[in-house]
């Protein structure tokens, strides 16, 4: 399969607005949290790409936007866009929602998360200001407390960890944005890094451990691409996308082909494909009408697809073959971008 649009999947009336997104790729099922009034989960069964199930979070608690999923274990984590948020556990092997928890008051609009399975851990950052990262400790769902950042630069959007070298990193929605680096084995910051000007409002960040760099996308027309060097935490360089390819808030990695996928905010939404090993954009595909506003995304890098959450209204999940290099080698052919 190659890199092209697949299949759209639309999901039920009222789950609407899909902004976060877990993956469980061994069970063969992907997790979609809805924008409704009253938050929601839809399960999706990716072979046969249909909906499986829906859940309703009780009364008052709002859209899910950050989810973080402890496969091994067998549960996701579901933080939500509201003041006195109250983080959803859901037990994948039924899917049944157990015993939720209330963070503090300050502990709100849940925007980013990330997680650190082996440790035990769940990271979440919060669109404030000052903006916080609430620590949860995952065997007994219970908050450690969070780390202030810094006042004057808020609202933390996206995030991503890298848990062999013990860091994660938070990037805000600021002008230009700052990249914020948490050490967690004493849960402390340990150094900010701030974009050059232009690169602003960063709202989707994908990580290369292994390699050793981080990418942050702008919501910026157009987007930016910025390169972080994870080693000595400097920005390598940004790379400027296409007119069109605008508004970028979700992404999805493949580091063993060495390929990154970016979701635009537009309507309709376009999936932008980065070759990583030149840092270069290689082609874009623009959705049909109506198929608006990319927020979350996953992927599943063993069968070559990836799944992308639409803010629409009810909501639709589209699928994406992610085998770039046969498209790319095509299009090449035809002279197409």
């Amino acid at each position: 399969m190659a890199f092209e649009r697949v299949a759209v999947l639309d999901v039920e009336y009222n789950e609407q607005g899909l902004k976060s997104a877990v993956i469980d790729i061994p069970n063969g099922f992907a997790y979609f949290g809805c924008g409704s009034t009253t938050g929601r989960v839809v399960k999706v069964d990716l072979a046969t790409f249909l909906r499986s199930g829906g859940l309703i979070f009780a009364a008052g608690t709002l859209s899910p936007a950050s989810a973080v999923i402890d496969q091994a274990n067998g549960f996701a984590y579901f933080g939500p866009d509201m003041a006195t948020p109250i983080l959803q556990k859901l037990k994948l092997s039924d899917f049944t929602l157990l015993t939720p928890l209330t963070l503090d008051p300050v502990e709100d609009y849940l925007m980013a998360a990330v997680i650190d399975p082996t440790n035990g851990f769940a990271y979440f950052g919060t669109r404030t200001n000052p903006p916080y990262v609430v620590k949860v400790r995952l065997s007994d769902f219970t908050s450690l407390g969070h780390l202030e950042l810094t006042t004057g630069l808020p609202y933390i959007y996206c995030a991503v960890i890298d848990t062999l070298h013990g860091f994660a990193y938070f990037g805000n929605g600021s002008t230009p944005a700052r990249i914020f680096k948490v050490k967690l084995s004493d849960f402390t910051l340990d150094a900010t890094l701030a974009f050059e000007t232009g690169e602003n409002n960063v709202h989707a960040a994908v990580i290369d451990p292994t390699n050793g760099y981080a990418y942050f996308a702008t919501q910026t027309a157009p987007s930016l691409i910025v390169k972080v060097r994870l080693s000595d935490f400097t920005r390598v360089g940004a790379l400027e996308l296409t007119e069109g390819d605008d508004n970028i808030a979700s992404g999805v990695i493949d580091t063993v082909n060495m390929m990154a996928y970016f979701g635009t905010t537009t309507a309709p939404a376009r999936i932008i494909s980065v070759d990583l090993s030149s840092f270069s954009r290689l082609t874009a595909i623009t959705l049909e009408t109506g198929e608006n506003y990319a927020y979350s995304a996953v992927i599943d890098t063993v069968n070559g697809f990836s799944y992308w959450g639409l803010g629409t209204a009810p909501g639709k999940v589209l699928k994406f073959g992610t085998k770039l290099a046969d498209h790319f080698s095509n299009m090449m052919l035809m002279g197409v971008d």
